[in-house]
């Protein structure tokens, strides 16, 4: 399976590469007031205006990040990451069913290292970001 892998606060992970439209360099993002801790604001790219969630805030690590990732199945919405891997074909291991994070499709093996696969579109599921779109629109 080919993911996109990258850092998050020295942990590996991914997301599958048919699940991400682009990766760009994290650009100038405005905050938005009240706004849950785990949404950074707002940026502009290629001419349309999107939510800028943080990976690192929604799975509680601590990472500044510098790079994008805008998935194709979340319009609207980019995802703040550290560094960049690459694009890698990685044997894949489906999560065990014990494991509760519904947002964790699995994992790969990537350099004697484990990387964790996560679903973006589950893991921001439940989290009002139609309605937090919203403010970003008006």
């Amino acid at each position: 399976m080919n993911i996109l892998l990258f850092y998050v606060d020295n942990s590996l992970m991914g997301v599958p590469i048919d699940d991400v439209k682009e990766v760009g360099k994290k650009q100038r993002i405005r905050r938005i007031p009240r706004a849950p801790s785990y949404i950074r604001g707002y940026t502009k790219h290629r001419g349309s205006v999107y939510l800028v969630v943080g990976l690192p805030e929604m799975l509680k690590l601590n990472e500044e990040g510098n790079h994008l990732i805008f998935p194709y199945s979340i319009p609207d919405v980019c995802f703040v990451v550290g560094k960049i891997v690459g694009i890698n074909n990685l044997n894949f291991y489906p999560k065990p069913n014990v494991l509760p994070m519904k947002y964790v499709k699995g994992f790969g093996e990537f350099n004697r290292d484990i990387a964790v696969i996560i679903d973006l579109e589950a893991l921001i599921k439940g989290k009002r970001i139609s309605k937090i779109k919203k403010m970003v629109k008006a």
